[in-house]
């Protein structure tokens, strides 16, 4: 597999240069590698992969709607894999946070999904997003070089898939969430001369050789529907260069997006999770922010939240930052604060990192130094990292830095202070048009990238300020 670095670009993606801003893109890319702990020999990455202390994290997650119960929650476990007749690795258990489990045992996840644990496993999770990105851990476990010791993970409100990038269905290797080559999760660790038993595509070859074509890698694909929900069911088939194969299974949907992920095979746990899983009203969906703010992000999109400022070393508070982001948007823009959406409470970044005020030149760009193009051109050997030119292409205002829309619009029944910029891509001439809904009182601000202003309206009705 290609050593990608997709996930770094997702979360740039993401990032607005505000001194204590979680989302600054170089603080940002410090901590992608952690999250997915991308080690090309020793670990296959999981997106629940605990974080070792003291390290960079990146946490995904806004907090639950208001049907979310208490849970049994227990740190992931990051151990390397270990033969069933070896003795075990150990590693120090983290802090575990425990409360009373609901009467029926139903976990609630962000995007208002709810579902019911196989009897005997554990409940898993790290961080702050313990509502988005889940383990479920059986009672005996052989593989724990795999996502949730090959048990079952459950990502809601954002799904990695291929080496990093955005779940999306039927992806030819959408189980496998590492880049490299990852070792195999049974026994022997080492191959031919010390060789990493390595994981590859397909079935096992007939022809004996691990790396050649066994088969392909997408074996079964089918719609999945639950709840009233359409998704998609994905069976994939790997194998090990001792011969070892495997078939990870995908039920996935789109809409929350939310998504159960067995990488072994576990066909009883799974038809007993399955049958219980439910999906709430939009109304669940909403999200919490800071000092009143409530909100419902739209359906499909996925959302993206970082809580550690490296360089302050502290926690940002919760509530404070989002961004949401259509999964078709990932491929094509590269470089802008945020490719979709962006929610800022409490604190405002305007142009250059300065707070923003009303009408400011340029006031949709957080970035300290030059703008990359929003999207990446349609030049493939280009890497999306043509500079942002403000004003449109032959743009004569005296100011082309200016807003050319401004006024005061509604939002949330409060007078909200609107801007709407022009900006290009100097290589391509592609022309984009940043929009800003600003709250001063409090302060809040949405800052829409997306260039779809249906979606960005009925995501401005769903707005709450108590």
């Amino acid at each position: 597999m290609n050593e990608t670095n997709d996930l770094a670009r997702l979360l740039r993606a993401a990032a607005t240069d505000m001194p204590d801003n979680p989302f600054r893109a170089e603080e940002v890319r410090t901590r992608v590698g952690q999250h997915h702990r991308r080690q090309r020999r020793t670990v296959l990455v999981a997106g629940l992969a605990a974080v070792a202390v003291g390290a960079v994290a990146v946490v995904f997650g806004l907090g639950l709607g208001d049907d979310s119960g208490p849970t049994t929650i227990v740190p992931a476990k990051t151990s390397t894999a270990t033969p069933p007749s070896a003795p075990p690795t150990t590693t120090p258990p983290a802090p575990t946070t425990t409360a009373p489990p609901p009467q029926d045992g139903r976990v609630h996840l962000f995007g208002g999904v709810s579902l019911i644990p196989p009897k005997g496993w554990t409940v898993s999770a790290s961080g702050e997003s313990g509502d988005m990105q889940v383990c479920l851990v059986p009672p005996v476990s052989q593989y724990a070089d795999l996502p949730c010791d090959g048990g079952i993970e459950l990502q809601s409100g954002s799904v990695v898939g291929q080496e990093g990038a955005p779940f999306q269905a039927h992806q030819p290797w959408g189980w496998y969430q590492g880049s490299g080559q990852a070792p195999c999760p049974t026994p022997p660790a080492d191959g031919v001369n010390g060789a990493v038993n390595e994981i590859w595509p397909g079935a096992a070859p007939a022809s004996g050789d691990p790396e050649s074509a066994g088969g392909p890698s997408l074996v079964e694909q089918s719609a999945w529907t639950v709840n009233g929900y359409t998704g998609a069911y994905d069976k994939w088939a790997a194998h090990c260069n001792n011969g070892f194969t495997f078939y990870p299974r995908s039920w996935y949907l789109p809409d929350v997006p939310f998504q159960v992920l067995d990488a072994v095979g576990h066909p009883d746990a799974d038809a007993q999770l399955l049958a219980t899983i439910k999906v709430g009203s939009d109304e669940s969906r909403r999200m919490f922010f800071d000092d009143g703010v409530s909100l419902i992000p739209p359906k499909g999109w996925t959302v993206l939240w970082a809580v550690f400022n490296p360089r302050s070393g502290t926690l940002a508070p919760h509530g404070r930052w989002a961004c949401l982001v259509p999964g078709t948007a990932f491929a094509y823009r590269s470089d802008a604060s945020c490719s979709g959406i962006l929610i800022e409470v409490g604190t405002v970044t305007g142009h250059a990192g300065q707070p923003f005020q009303a009408h400011q030149d340029d006031g949709w760009s957080a970035d300290a130094g030059p703008v990359g193009c929003p999207r990446r051109p349609p030049n493939a050997n280009s890497d999306g990292s043509d500079p942002v030119v403000s004003g449109a292409p032959g743009d004569t205002r005296t100011d082309v830095r200016a807003p050319i829309e401004q006024g005061p619009r509604t939002l949330a029944g409060q007078t909200a202070v609107y801007d709407m910029w022009v900006a290009h891509c100097a290589d391509d001439d592609y022309t984009f048009y940043p929009r800003s809904w600003y709250l001063p009182r409090i302060p809040f601000r949405v800052l829409d990238y997306s260039g779809n202003p249906t979606v960005t309206d009925a995501l401005l009705a769903t707005i709450k300020i108590s």
